[in-house]
């Protein structure tokens, strides 16, 4: 098996100018469709990950970067609208887009008003929501993602791996980050695993992650182990081959018997 790597041109290729994008169609998960709260073109981010298709995490976030509750109503009607017309059997909506969705202090109004267009427009869709999870010990933000059908939250590692992977730049503390996955129904960790800058796969990083994940007594609904499939924000961040990961998932569900795992390969 060859893992195919496209990578666009520049980083920050993959922000979008838009509330919703899409629908393209997943092998995974059907048609889907990607719903993002901020600026157009614009990321918003507290964290710097090595790895992200957006680009570096340059600046902070402006009160300019939050699409307000109105126009985000307007474009979701309009395009749910639209879609719906053309006969595309939506399966998915994911709330990702260019950045980290749960630092828009409006989350909870948000998710509302996309739950409320989601049943008159794709009632048998199935919500996602992509986060970092920094902020979902936050009041009413664990709430409003528990509406959801599915939360997918971000452990790339613990300790000096965490901060070489995704180097948090503000709003992280590791207590609220579990007191957050105690309020959640259930989620999916997603694990994001690369090599050379930021590499997150050394025997001791692994084992350091899957020691933490057991002292906090984590019962994940899944695992899903990711490797780099567009161009990364820094230069030097390097895929791993199928072999590598395998042998990264064998580990995985060795010290973590009964966690479904699932490896995501690019499509």
């Amino acid at each position: 098996m060859t893992l195919q790597v496209s990578l666009p041109k520049k980083p920050g290729h993959d922000l979008v100018d838009s509330c919703v994008y899409g629908p393209v169609r997943s092998r995974r998960l059907g048609w889907s469709l990607g719903i993002n709260w901020f600026a157009p073109m614009t990321k918003v981010c507290n964290f710097d990950c090595v790895y992200c298709q957006l680009g570096p995490t340059d600046r902070l976030p402006r009160r300019e970067d939050f699409v307000s509750p109105a126009v985000f109503t307007h474009e979701v009607e309009t395009a749910f609208a639209r879609i719906a017309s053309t006969g595309i059997p939506v399966d998915v909506i994911t709330i990702s887009g260019n950045g980290e969705p749960t630092l828009h202090p409006q989350t909870p109004d948000l998710i509302d008003r996309l739950l409320a267009a989601r049943d008159r427009y794709f009632p048998t869709a199935r919500t996602w929501i992509l986060t970092n999870g920094a902020r979902i010990h936050v009041d009413g933000i664990a709430q409003s993602l528990n509406r959801l059908d599915e939360r997918a939250v971000k452990l790339d590692g613990v300790g000096s791996w965490f901060v070489a992977v995704d180097k948090p730049l503000f709003g992280f503390r590791w207590e609220t980050f579990v007191e957050g996955l105690r309020k959640l129904r259930d989620y999916h960790l997603q694990v994001m695993v690369v090599k050379g800058l930021g590499e997150n796969i050394a025997p001791a990083a692994l084992a350091e992650w899957v020691e933490w994940v057991h002292r906090q007594e984590l019962r994940p609904k899944s695992i899903q182990l990711y490797t780099v499939d567009r161009c990364p924000a820094y230069d030097g961040v390097r895929p791993l081959a199928p072999s590598e990961m395998a042998q990264v998932a064998d580990r995985l569900v060795q010290a973590l018997p009964g966690v479904p795992l699932e490896i995501v390969w690019p499509e």
